[in-house]
C-alpha cells in the first residue's frame, strides 16, 4: 500500500538528517536505474519505506505503484515488495518491525540483491 502523509514525511525526513556513519546503512539506500531490482519478502517483519528523494515504482503484494518524494509504502510480514526506478536517484528510508529481525527473515524471492549505495544524513 502506497500513502501520502506529509506531517509523516516531514517528521522522517528530519530524522534521517540526524543519522550519521553506520547506521545510515542499516536504514537507509539509494537505487540507481541499473541497479537490481528483487523481489524481497519479510516473513515475520513488517515494512514502512519512505522515499527521501526522487521517483520510481514499488510493488507490494503483487500491485505496481508509482512512487515519488514523499510517498510511504506499507508491506505486511508476508507481502512480497521489490523497488526500482528508470531514470533519477531514488532514496529510500526504511524502518522495519520489529528491527531485530529484518536481516533474519528476510528472503530473495526472485532476482539478485540490491546493489546498495549509501549516503550520509
Amino acid at each position: 500500500m502506497v500513502i501520502e502523509n506529509e506531517t509523516f514525511f516531514e517528521w522522517v525526513k528530519k530524522a534521517v538528517e540526524t543519522i550519521e556513519g553506520e547506521l545510515v546503512a542499516n536504514y537507509s539506500h539509494i537505487l540507481y536505474a541499473n541497479d537490481n531490482s528483487p523481489v524481497i519478502v519479510h516473513h515475520k517483519t513488517a515494512q514502512c519505506t519512505v522515499v527521501i528523494s526522487g521517483s520510481g515504482y514499488a510493488e507490494i503484494a503483487g500491485l505496481e505503484y508509482s512512487i515519488h518524494t514523499g510517498s510511504i509504502i506499507l508491506a505486511n510480514a508476508g507481502d512480497s515488495h521489490k523497488f526500482w526506478t528508470n531514470d533519477e536517484p531514488l532514496r529510500l528510508f526504511h524502518i522495519h518491525i520489529p528491527y531485530e529481525t529484518m536481516n533474519d527473515d528476510r528472503s530473495i524471492i526472485s532476482g539478485d540483491d540490491f546493489i546498495r549505495h549509501y549516503e550520509k544524513g
